[in-house]
């Protein structure tokens, strides 16, 4: 009999947007940075209509800007908008609030920059608490184009859906 494989299917009350690092100076940086802002923009107006909660966090933004204005706009008014100085978006502040609020939540939806980096490491973070993470291709970017596919391959064989 042959295995069989998980289908990890995303269910409306039991899913959240996490929006990493899509920030100003981040969006100049990576390729089509302009695509990466509106295509995170369509999905955060999507999972606002859906009423999924929204997560974002700012990567020191005191140095390195904040939020995408067009992004920033569309932000639902519960969106949870976190600061961190670590790589991934699982600080202590996010896990609080993935263990009040969204303790429903089994599934997270995962943008941002960079793929390698900050992507990489809130994945990995989620994964080994039990999350399913279907990360969006089109709505993640690394400064280069070998580092973001290489770190899609490696999230992928460690369990992360790609999408």
């Amino acid at each position: 009999m042959a295995a069989r494989r998980a289908v990890s299917r995303l269910v409306q009350d039991t899913t959240a947007l996490f929006v990493c690092d899509i920030q100003k100076t981040f969006s100049k940086l990576v390729p089509n940075g302009d695509s990466l802002v509106h295509t995170s923009t369509m999905l955060v107006n999507a999972a606002s209509a859906l009423d999924m909660p929204v997560v974002v966090t700012e990567q020191s933004p005191q140095k390195l800007s904040s939020t995408c204005d067009s992004l920033k706009s569309a932000l639902p008014e519960t969106a949870s908008v976190f600061e961190k100085t670590k790589f991934s978006m699982v600080t202590p502040e996010v896990e609080a609030k993935l263990q009040g609020d969204l303790r429903a939540v089994k599934s997270i939806i995962l943008v941002g920059v960079e793929a390698h980096i900050c992507v990489f490491q809130t994945t990995l973070d989620l994964l080994e608490k039990g999350y399913d993470v279907h990360i969006v291709a089109d709505a993640c970017r690394s400064q280069r184009e070998a580092d973001r596919l290489f770190a899609f391959e490696r999230l992928k064989q460690s369990g992360a859906y790609l999408t």
